[in-house]
C-alpha cells in the first residue's frame, strides 16, 4: 500500500501548511493571508507531507478493520542533524 495525499488529516496539512507560511515569511502572515493563499500553502504542505511520508525509513502503513488505516512511523534515537 501506497501513502496517498487524500490519507493525510485535514489538521495535519494546515499545520504544516501554516508553519511553512511562518518559515518563508512571518508569524503573522497566516492570520493575514486570505483563502486562496492559504489554499497555495496547503497544497504544499500536502505534497510534503506525502513525500516525507513515503520515504520514512521503515515506515509500515496497517489497514485495521474499520476502514482506517494507520502508520507506525520509528523515529532516530538521536537527533539529526538537518533543521
Amino acid at each position: 500500500m501506497t501513502i496517498d495525499q487524500k490519507m493525510i488529516p485535514p489538521e495535519v496539512v494546515e499545520a504544516a501548511a501554516k508553519a511553512f507560511a511562518i518559515r518563508r515569511l512571518d508569524a503573522d502572515m497566516w492570520s493575514i493571508m486570505d483563502e486562496q493563499m492559504r489554499v497555495f500553502y496547503r497544497q504544499d504542505a500536502r505534497a510534503a507531507l506525502t513525500a516525507g511520508l513515503a520515504a520514512w525509513p521503515g515506515a509500515d502503513l496497517m489497514p485495521f478493520g474499520d476502514g482506517v488505516t494507520r502508520i507506525r512511523l520509528p523515529l532516530l534515537r538521536e537527533a539529526s542533524d538537518d533543521q
